[in-house]
């Protein structure tokens, strides 16, 4: 009874030890480097966004990528089921633990590559996809107000797209484009990249 109520002591004061040092020590040290890793992530996302409208609006719509994407994604799916196979497989048939070891570590290598290589397709899945919206709904859009503004308006239009350098510029002009349809009594299809 007594061992069992000195190991009940022990965790208990571990316990508020270990609450204590993560209340005062790693809590403000995990939400300030969440900080610094979202306010550097935002950072990086708005550059990205005004790089990716700025290329839209400078007509570098290059989707020769896509077909490497393709490629290289069909690789990757075949690669992940090659891996699985061979590697169960192989873990099945070898029996040493050294084996063992290196088989398990070879797998969790592959494995991450694979993870990584299918995040970078999705991020160029999301970047092809935000290129072809922006494009597409800026020509939608401009082909329904083009009959009802005049040449002029219509260059300024097409000049200002062309002039985009950041996001920031797209929405502008996404406003300016709102209010002439609303001044002509014209519904503007929703853009479902900004509802």
């Amino acid at each position: 009874m007594n061992l069992v109520d000195k190991q009940a002591r022990i965790a208990i004061v571990f316990g508020i030890c270990s609450s204590f040092l993560f209340t005062y020590f790693f809590d403000p040290i995990f939400s300030f480097v969440g900080r610094v890793m979202l306010y550097f992530g935002s950072i990086f996302m708005s550059a990205y966004l005004d790089r990716l409208y700025s290329e839209v609006a400078a007509g570098d719509m290059n989707y020769s990528y896509l077909l490497v994407l393709l490629i290289y994604g069909s690789i990757v799916c075949s690669g992940i089921t090659v891996i699985f196979y061979f590697g169960l497989r192989m873990f099945r048939e070898k029996e040493e633990a050294k084996k063992i070891d290196e088989i398990q570590h070879s797998i969790k290598r592959r494995v991450l590559f694979s993870l990584l290589s299918i995040l970078l397709a999705i991020f160029l899945i999301g970047d092809s996809y935000l290129r072809l919206k922006i494009s597409t709904t800026f020509n939608q859009h401009l082909t329904i107000l083009a009959p009802h503004i005049s040449d002029k308006e219509y260059k300024e239009l097409k000049a200002n797209y062309a002039l985009m350098k950041s996001e920031r510029d797209y929405l502008r002009l996404r406003e300016k484009m709102e209010c002439i349809a609303q001044e002509n009594k014209l519904e503007l299809p929703i853009n479902r990249l900004y509802p």
